[in-house]
């Protein structure tokens, strides 16, 4: 689960639970509602082929928060846009397709992810997969969890991030919505608020999208279960999620929203038996489990093997991690679409092949 020491060695030489009550209604779209755009004997059409990049270009800012525990979090904020800026360079360090000084495509409010990184990690680690189904129409936030970043992990504090990483996520998402409150903001008119989010993680934060989307977690501190979770969360997509030692068992079982979860059989860091407990124990429909026979744990963040990383998905033996990309973005897409617009999207995930099985 430890994120990349690699990153790490670059980078120096470069240089609480959400308020009760809240309701959430149905995600929105520009696209239309399943009614408008599908029926049974009109199979569901994507406007734009989820495999290749969609019809906005993709703006992107970090910028800080105060979160509910008392700790501030770094967040990196992606949105559609029509504009062509300069090119984002993540951190000084790793660049992007995003642009930056570029104004938001707003003139709809867009379906929201609040994204999770892994151990260690950092907030824009799989900013490949997040740019690509941004520019589908989709606005992502994503914090660097406080404690458990590439620039500040401190392990000694483990089972207080084990339960405060929901709570980053929530705060992270009404954050973005205050954002978007001002009249100024890139994403001044994208963010509903009564609309909720999806909520993704890669690795921890795969355990940390599970719990916040309504997995209990079994209690750090002995005895009992955990409801970490936020009502607002409309589904879950997680990539090679972790158990946390054991954090979270059988308590996906609890998950009352649509799940995807796509992981590498290949994976040292987080076992395909491990991912397949976490996911047998769901009972929520529909949920999606696909299995890339040749990928790693770290497939899903190409920063740890373009900075140095070997094994795990990086170098000989592994999937192309271009190829994993397009897979998971594809994939991801299709899932979020068919809840956000139709429920035939999902037939347009990517097609099972050598490089990806799916096993629902």
């Amino acid at each position: 689960m430890a994120f990349f020491v690699t990153l790490s060695i670059i980078t120096m030489a470069a240089c609480q639970s959400p308020e009760e009550g809240k309701e959430t209604a149905a995600p929105t779209s520009e696209s239309a509602s399943p009614t408008e755009t599908g029926s049974p004997t009109a199979p569901f059409t994507p406007e734009h082929a989820y495999d290749a990049p969609g019809p906005y270009t993709v703006g992107t800012y970090d910028t800080t928060a105060p979160g509910s525990t008392g700790e501030t979090l770094r967040l990196q904020v992606w949105y559609p846009s029509t504009e062509v800026g300069e090119a984002a360079l993540y951190e000084e360090l790793w660049p992007g397709t995003a642009y930056t000084g570029v104004a938001g495509a707003c003139e709809a409010p867009r379906p929201v992810i609040v994204f999770s990184h892994g151990n260690a990690g950092v907030r824009w680690q799989s900013a490949e997969i997040v740019e690509h189904i941004v520019s589908h129409g989709y606005v992502v936030v994503a914090p660097d969890h406080p404690n458990n970043s590439v620039f500040d992990h401190n392990f000694t504090v483990f089972d207080e991030t084990l339960v405060r990483r929901p709570a980053d996520v929530a705060d992270a998402f009404d954050a973005l919505v205050a954002l978007s409150e001002d009249p100024t903001d890139a994403t001044s008119g994208c963010v509903d608020l009564s609309a909720g989010y999806a909520v993704a993680g890669h690795s921890f934060g795969g355990y940390t999208a599970y719990a916040a989307g309504g997995a209990t977690v079994n209690d750090p501190d002995g005895g009992g279960a955990l409801d970490l979770s936020d009502p607002r969360v409309w589904a879950v997509l997680t990539w090679a999620p972790w158990d946390a030692f054991g954090a979270i068992t059988t308590g996906t079982s609890a998950i009352e929203v649509p799940v995807m979860c796509l992981s590498g059989l290949l994976d040292a860091t987080t076992p395909w038996g491990q991912v397949t407990a976490l996911y047998d124990a769901l009972e929520v429909e529909p949920r999606y489990l696909g299995q890339l026979p040749t990928a790693g744990h770290y497939s899903f963040s190409p920063v740890a093997c373009a900075t140095g990383g070997v094994g795990d998905g990086c170098g000989d033996g592994f999937i192309d991690l271009e190829r994993v990309t397009v897979l998971v973005a594809t994939s991801s897409l299709a899932f979020l679409e068919s809840i956000v617009t139709d429920p035939g999207a999902i037939e347009h995930r990517a097609e099972a092949s050598d490089d990806l099985v799916w096993q629902d």
